[in-house]
């Protein structure tokens, strides 16, 4: 390829000379200033690395005539503000949201040739070709505001709807954390309901066996048998008040088989009174002793052991005798 100098044809540049290339494949190409690197074949990425555009701009023939040129300033300054691709470098390029109707250059081209059809000298044609596309560029501004407005109202509706959705949700959330609140208002209140009955029964409960303890321990040293049949004997009185329902007892204990009867059993035992954790003739025992008294039991069989027994130790049916303290 060979570079050399020529006058320039284009319409109004005939008394310039520039710089083309000999060969037929870039010739065809005006406005080629230079090539000053390997060529790929593809026209606008060897003007890319060459000169980061698409040729000047201000000396193509067509895009520099005054029919291109606008009050918002030159329309191919605008559409070949292209960047430095192949270098990375980005060059300043300010871009429309949307193209610019009626400023094209084809259509520009067109209505003038029309105009100039019905008479108009090309002064005159260009001017009436750019007072037509400015018309069609404001009709399309006007169009676009009424989308814009028409966009606006849709937005402003759905967040409006948005909103009465968000308000009723938490309506909705606030009306189940009021309900929670309530049930377990209701509840706590039925828990200390059910707690107060339960400390009046206990108290009731209590002061039938204040009666009973104080009738006991007027007859220390003698037998009393109550009206379940257990039999009663006081060694020694306690001191203190009488166990209550859930408190914890430490009981040293000695079991035979009858008075006279085979030792089954012996030790230091634990238990919560009045949760049934024993036979029935200890909590009946129990429950009118206090702390540091001495007591002798005689179980009948329906509050010992009854007719299963226990183990080997424990035969059916048997009477069993205690020997406890508190």
């Amino acid at each position: 390829m060979v570079l050399m100098r020529r006058r320039d044809k284009r319409r109004g540049n005939e008394a310039e000379e520039i710089v083309v290339a000999s060969d037929s494949s870039i010739v065809a190409n005006k406005g080629v200033r230079s090539l000053g690197g390997a060529r790929t074949g593809r026209f606008a990425a060897d003007m890319r690395v060459s000169v980061g555009g698409y040729g000047r701009a201000d000396k193509t023939w067509g895009v520099d005539h005054p029919w291109h040129s606008t009050e918002e300033g030159d329309l191919f300054s605008q559409l070949c503000a292209k960047d430095h691709m192949e270098e990375g470098a980005l060059a300043h390029e300010q871009t429309l949201d949307e193209p610019v109707r009626g400023l094209s250059r084809a259509q520009l081209k067109k209505r003038k040739a029309k105009l100039k059809k019905q008479g108009l000298s090309a002064k005159e044609a260009a001017q009436e070709a750019l007072k037509e596309a400015e018309e069609a560029k404001k009709r399309h501004e006007q169009e676009q505001r009424v989308k814009e407005q028409e966009e606006m109202e849709r937005l402003e509706k759905r967040r409006k709807k948005q909103e009465v959705d968000v308000e009723k949700e938490e309506d909705v959330k606030k009306e189940k954390r009021k309900k929670e609140k309530q049930k377990k208002k209701e509840k706590k209140q039925e828990a200390i309901e059910q707690a107060q009955q339960l400390n009046k029964e206990q108290e009731e409960e209590r002061k039938v066996r204040d009666v009973l303890a104080s009738a006991y321990e007027e007859n220390v040293g003698s037998e009393v048998t109550t009206k379940s049949g257990l039999v009663i004997q006081d060694q020694r009185i306690g001191q203190g008040k009488l166990p209550v329902r859930g408190e914890m007892l430490t009981v040293k204990y000695r079991g035979k088989l009858g008075r006279d009867g085979l030792v089954f059993g012996k030790g230091m035992l634990t238990t919560t009174y009045g949760t049934g954790s024993v036979i029935a003739g200890w909590e009946e025992g129990l429950g009118t002793m206090r702390s540091g008294g001495v007591r002798l039991l005689t179980i009948p069989p329906e509050l010992g052991y009854g007719e299963s027994g226990k183990g080997d130790k424990i035969p059916p049916n048997s009477t069993l005798f205690f020997e406890v303290e508190l």
